[in-house]
């Protein structure tokens, strides 16, 4: 279940050498949550405009357990 239904969840990040620079500008992210049998979840935060090499440093993983649904909080 993706964190927030209006980020794509399916779409490799892109890899074209755009990364967008972290300098306070608005970024979009993508949240995906892969799921385990028989092991917790796993859900990802990324930048969606990421190329590569910016993809393997500029990203977050959490646990399920460690992490809730965004209607759960509203």
């Amino acid at each position: 279940m993706p964190i927030d239904p209006d980020l794509p969840t399916d779409s490799p990040p892109a890899d074209d050498g755009t990364a967008s620079d972290t300098d306070g500008r608005e970024q979009a992210l993508v949240a995906r949550v892969e799921t385990y049998e028989g092991d917790a979840d796993e859900c990802t935060i990324y930048p969606a405009e990421a190329d590569s090499p910016t993809l393997q440093t500029t990203w977050i993983s959490a646990e399920e357990g460690s992490f809730v649904s965004l209607d759960s909080m509203r």
